[in-house]
């Protein structure tokens, strides 16, 4: 059994203390093989909220996969925003903004889809490239079938509203990941589906967003907001808690088969 833990939105510069703590005793309380971050883990994207976010991270002592998004690179009327809006995120979190996890069970592509400049007036939308395409394609190809596949991605790959575009290339992405079976969709935001309870045998991907994640308790003080998937030979549940409450649950049945069966 395998435990990936997920949420966004960190907003480290001007999330309280005391949800970082929360979050803290949470991950130390679950003790995950992994946590993904999925964007906009500091609230403006200053050297300072980076350093802090650097050793929060350090402080979970645990495996940690990070996106980075919108609030993440230089702000907008910064003259880094052209010159080098990722160099902050680059020296405090990862040299990579595409980057690859594989364990005994999960094999995992993350993606930044957070732009300096959008073609759109709201700029903190993001924007997938095809090169990044390509770049998934690549990836999974190279996955074995058993494992299961996630795509982590900085921004919700389709909007609450059909009239609203969150990610620019958004289509070309999703036939990319149906046409490579990936099994889950990671971002932050609210998931595809609003009901609660049960949603058992989901069509695959799976999209789960961090339901606003921390940021949630700075607006409607409520609690930790995050993804919870646990992944066995036989199935994955994920389940979204919200205050320590259950707001939905999935599960997928393990549909590929390993390598040494589909030889036999």
């Amino acid at each position: 059994m395998s435990l990936i833990l997920h949420t966004a939105n960190l907003g480290i510069g001007k999330t309280d203390l005391s949800v970082l703590e929360e979050f803290t005793a949470l991950v130390s309380a679950k003790n995950p093989d992994l946590l993904v971050l999925s964007g906009n883990i500091t609230a403006g994207g200053r050297e300072k909220e980076f350093e802090a976010a650097r050793d929060f991270i350090a402080s979970l002592e645990i495996p940690v996969f990070c996106v980075c998004g919108s609030s993440d690179i230089a702000a907008l009327h910064s003259p880094q925003r052209l010159l080098n809006p990722y160099g902050l995120y680059r020296r405090f979190l990862s040299p990579m903004l595409d980057t690859v996890y594989e364990d005994d069970s999960v094999f995992m592509v993350g993606l930044s889809t957070a732009r300096p400049l959008v073609p759109h007036p709201k700029q903190s939308n993001g924007m997938v490239l095809q090169e990044q395409i390509r770049f998934l394609y690549n990836q999974f190809q190279k996955a074995p079938h058993h494992k299961v596949r996630i795509c982590v991605l900085s921004h919700p790959l389709l909007a609450k509203r059909k009239d609203s575009v969150l990610i620019w290339g958004s289509e070309d992405l999703l036939r990319a990941l149906e046409d490579q079976q990936v099994d889950f969709i990671l971002s932050p935001c609210m998931p595809l589906h609003q009901n609660h309870g049960d949603a058992v045998e989901e069509q695959r991907p799976i999209m789960l967003g961090a339901s606003g994640s921390l940021a949630i308790k700075r607006q409607l003080a409520a609690s930790v907001a995050y993804n919870s998937l646990q992944i066995s030979s036989a199935e994955t549940i994920c389940e979204m808690i919200v205050g320590g409450q259950l707001l939905q649950r999935a599960r997928l049945e393990r549909a590929r088969m390993a390598d040494d069966e589909l030889i036999a």
